[in-house]
């Protein structure tokens, strides 16, 4: 189908950001913006219409298109979000699975945008990876393998919450890690466990750090608001991640230990966060 083709679908209701997807196969499409929530008054409201406060772009150049929800993202998209709004995508292929809010809102302070990539990645995850460039990123994944690049800095990980921060320049930010298990790939010596933060440079490993306690039920009660108050979603709406562990496993130098009876798979549940200490 050519672009003019899609011109007149999209005149005839389909969202704008059908456009985009020009030259795509369907299996291209990695998901769709689900909700886009208008912070900027009380209460918050969703944005059902088109809407500037969140854009879309195929690649890295050229006209940014106003998105609504419902609109298609996929490999080589990149999609723009302003003050006082919070954008949540919904990724689904058979590969992969799970929930991303981004916003310019972090759990400190705010940026004028947020923006990230989606880009395709078949040698690590036979699927598509998040480029975080700037602004915040609350990921809740459910299925199969992600890889999020924050700072210049690959991680990647295997159901899981987890909150990702960088700034204006790209090329600083950092994680905090709830629960669950995440890799560097590029720093496999690096290791890090629930309840400390990674500070994220480019061009240098992950500094692995421990916050207070007061720091650490911050970021849990911010991750909360993005991932389920923020969308008035009951706390079964938002699944919980599960983790591969073995029947039994311990790290004694990290202080964590872990021990499961076999039951259930040998599933536990999870949870990842990111933000600014």
């Amino acid at each position: 189908m050519n672009r003019l083709a899609y011109i007149v679908k999209i005149l005839s209701g389909i969202p704008l950001v059908l456009v985009l997807s020009t030259g795509l196969n369907a299996q291209d499409n990695a998901g769709k913006i689900k909700e886009i929530k208008d912070t900027s008054k009380q209460p918050h409201s969703n944005i059902h219409g088109s809407t500037e406060r969140v854009q879309v772009q195929r690649g890295s150049a050229g006209r940014w298109w106003d998105a609504q929800e419902g609109s298609l993202v996929g490999a080589g998209t990149r999609v723009r979000v302003l003050q006082q709004t919070y954008a949540w995508v919904q990724l689904n292929s058979r590969n992969q699975k799970g929930d991303v809010v981004v916003s310019p809102i972090g759990p400190d302070s705010s940026q004028t945008e947020a923006i990230y990539e989606i880009n395709e990645n078949i040698d690590q995850i036979e699927g598509v990876e998040l480029l975080l460039v700037k602004g915040t990123m609350v990921v809740n994944w459910l299925h199969g393998k992600l890889q999020v690049i924050a700072a210049e800095i690959p991680v990647l990980f295997i159901g899981t919450r987890v909150v990702f921060v960088v700034g204006d320049n790209g090329r600083q930010g950092y994680m905090f890690l709830r629960e669950g298990v995440i890799k560097f790939p590029r720093h496999p010596g690096t290791t890090i466990y629930p309840g400390q933060i990674a500070k994220l440079v480019t061009g240098q490993a992950p500094q692995v750090l421990r916050p207070g306690a007061a720091r650490v039920e911050q970021l849990n009660r911010f991750t909360e608001y993005n991932i389920k108050t923020l969308w008035h979603r009951p706390r079964s709406f938002w699944k919980k991640p599960r983790f591969y562990v073995p029947a039994t496993a311990a790290v004694i130098g990290g202080g964590i230990l872990i021990a499961v009876s076999g039951n259930d798979d040998n599933f536990i549940s999870g949870t990842v966060t990111v933000g600014i200490p």
